[in-house]
Protein backbone atom coordinates (compact mmCIF):
# COMPACT_ATOMS: atom_id res chain seq x y z
CA UNK A 1 0.00 0.00 0.00
CA UNK A 2 1.47 3.44 -1.14
CA UNK A 3 1.70 6.76 1.38
CA UNK A 4 -1.08 8.47 -1.28
CA UNK A 5 -3.47 5.70 0.46
CA UNK A 6 -3.27 7.11 3.71
CA UNK A 7 -4.61 10.69 2.02
CA UNK A 8 -6.93 9.15 -0.43
CA UNK A 9 -8.99 6.61 1.60
CA UNK A 10 -9.72 8.99 4.32
CA UNK A 11 -10.23 12.17 1.61
CA UNK A 12 -13.18 9.90 0.01
CA UNK A 13 -14.21 8.87 3.05
CA UNK A 14 -14.83 12.04 4.26
CA UNK A 15 -16.41 13.45 0.67
CA UNK A 16 -18.73 10.68 1.39
CA UNK A 17 -20.26 11.80 4.64
CA UNK A 18 -20.03 15.41 3.85
CA UNK A 19 -22.74 14.12 0.92
CA UNK A 20 -24.59 12.43 3.15
CA UNK A 21 -25.25 14.87 5.41
CA UNK A 22 -26.25 16.94 2.67
CA UNK A 23 -28.78 14.58 1.80
CA UNK A 24 -29.94 13.84 4.78
CA UNK A 25 -30.45 17.17 6.50
CA UNK A 26 -32.28 17.96 2.96
CA UNK A 27 -34.78 15.02 3.70
CA UNK A 28 -34.94 15.88 6.91
CA UNK A 29 -36.52 18.83 6.32
CA UNK A 30 -38.76 18.14 3.42
CA UNK A 31 -39.92 15.78 6.04
CA UNK A 32 -40.54 18.34 8.56
CA UNK A 33 -42.03 20.70 5.88
CA UNK A 34 -44.46 17.96 4.90
CA UNK A 35 -45.60 17.01 8.63
CA UNK A 36 -46.28 20.80 9.08
CA UNK A 37 -48.58 21.13 5.63
CA UNK A 38 -50.29 18.07 6.83
CA UNK A 39 -51.10 19.44 10.47
CA UNK A 40 -52.12 22.38 9.29
CA UNK A 41 -54.18 20.87 6.66
CA UNK A 42 -56.01 18.80 9.29
CA UNK A 43 -56.15 22.08 11.18
CA UNK A 44 -57.76 23.48 8.87
CA UNK A 45 -60.70 20.83 8.21
CA UNK A 46 -61.22 20.58 12.00
CA UNK A 47 -62.12 24.39 11.63
CA UNK A 48 -65.07 23.98 8.88
CA UNK A 49 -66.27 20.75 11.33
CA UNK A 50 -70.29 21.45 11.80
CA UNK A 51 -70.39 22.49 7.90
CA UNK A 52 -71.66 21.48 5.13
CA UNK A 53 -71.15 18.03 4.09
CA UNK A 54 -69.48 17.08 7.39
CA UNK A 55 -71.51 15.17 10.07
CA UNK A 56 -71.92 16.93 13.47
CA UNK A 57 -72.37 13.84 15.60
CA UNK A 58 -75.32 12.65 17.45
CA UNK A 59 -76.39 13.91 21.40
CA UNK A 60 -77.21 11.99 23.81
CA UNK A 61 -80.64 11.71 25.10
CA UNK A 62 -82.64 14.10 27.28
CA UNK A 63 -83.52 13.50 30.81
CA UNK A 64 -86.70 13.50 32.61
CA UNK A 65 -85.51 17.41 33.27
CA UNK A 66 -85.40 17.96 29.69
CA UNK A 67 -81.66 18.63 29.12
CA UNK A 68 -79.31 16.84 27.31
CA UNK A 69 -76.20 17.31 25.22
CA UNK A 70 -75.55 18.20 21.74
CA UNK A 71 -73.85 16.08 19.24
CA UNK A 72 -70.77 17.19 17.30
CA UNK A 73 -67.71 18.65 18.73
CA UNK A 74 -66.43 21.23 15.88
CA UNK A 75 -65.76 24.61 16.80
CA UNK A 76 -68.65 25.50 14.45
CA UNK A 77 -70.81 23.55 16.77
CA UNK A 78 -70.19 25.42 19.74
CA UNK A 79 -72.19 28.91 18.14
CA UNK A 80 -75.25 26.92 18.88
CA UNK A 81 -77.73 23.80 17.48
CA UNK A 82 -80.15 21.78 19.19
CA UNK A 83 -79.26 19.70 22.17
CA UNK A 84 -80.44 16.32 22.45
CA UNK A 85 -83.80 14.28 21.54
CA UNK A 86 -85.78 16.27 24.54
CA UNK A 87 -82.90 18.38 25.39
CA UNK A 88 -82.21 21.96 25.69
CA UNK A 89 -79.13 23.50 25.01
CA UNK A 90 -77.34 26.36 27.09
CA UNK A 91 -75.29 28.81 26.21
CA UNK A 92 -71.40 28.41 27.37
CA UNK A 93 -72.17 24.29 26.64
CA UNK A 94 -69.70 22.57 24.46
Amino acid sequence: MTAGHFIFIPAVLLVGVVIGWVLGSRAASDAFAVELRRRDEKASRAGRAGTAGRAGGAGTAGTADGTGTAGGTGPADTAGGAGGAGGTRTAGSA
